[in-house]
């Protein structure tokens, strides 16, 4: 794959494997459709009884359930201790400034009933959610809203590499669906999956691990890093 900045240069080999057998153990077991609804609608997370959020913790991997229980208990009491501190995050502001984003690159934040489209959103969400996390633990703090906004700006740059008809070019990576991977890096992945024993990954999971791709390529993390 390409050696440019922002793009991938392998998903390939047992680095690519084990990220790709992580996918699909945890991350790969939150629906991504369920992600987008808890996070486009805190007030609903917080009118659920007990039973009825625990009947979901099938949908969501574990590290998922924990980030909206905490949610749903700064809902349910604002000044409980879930919600301070580098591992929590306002989703008010993230969610406010991510849909304002999202609206200037022409990703649709209301998708209705097309479940697709709500679980590409879930994808991008939960990216986000993920990398402030991240930022926020190195920084040791919460952020306020200036760093929310200016950290979502920067992860609204990353680039990627897009298939297109008259050849690959680069564009906004979180703007992308899987279509618009190129044929060389999606196959690729799917090797990278196949090794993994996962012989047909979702399109959340084959965008998860590009995503997860790029960043580690810009930052240089190690394996198990997020």
């Amino acid at each position: 794959m390409r050696n440019a900045t922002g793009t991938i240069r392998s998903t390939t080999g047992r680095s690519g494997a084990r990220n790709a057998k992580r996918i699909a153990k945890d991350d790969g077991r939150t629906s991504l459709w369920l992600y987008n609804k808890l996070a486009n609608d805190p007030a609903s997370l917080a009118a659920l009884s007990d039973d009825q959020f625990y009947l979901l913790r099938a949908e969501l991997s574990e590290a998922d359930f924990k980030h909206f229980s905490n949610e749903r208990a700064k809902q349910r009491n604002p000044t409980s201790a879930s919600g301070k501190g580098a591992g929590d995050l306002d989703s008010e502001s993230v969610k406010r400034t991510l849909d304002s984003r999202l609206h200037m690159i022409g990703v649709n934040t209301s998708p209705g009933k097309d479940k697709s489209a709500a679980a590409r959103l879930g994808a991008i969400r939960k990216y986000v959610d993920e990398r402030l996390l991240v930022a926020q633990r190195e920084a040791g703090k919460k952020f306020d809203d200036q760093e929310i906004t200016k950290h979502i700006d920067m992860l609204l740059a990353q680039q990627a590499m897009f298939d297109g008809w008259w050849g690959d070019h680069s564009g906004t990576m979180l703007a992308m669906t899987v279509d618009d991977i190129p044929d060389k890096e999606r196959d690729e992945i799917s090797t990278a999956f196949r090794r993994a024993g996962i012989e047909n990954p979702s399109d959340a999971q084959v965008l998860e691990l590009y995503w997860q791709s790029v960043t580690h390529r810009k930052h240089g993390l190690k394996e198990g890093e997020k």
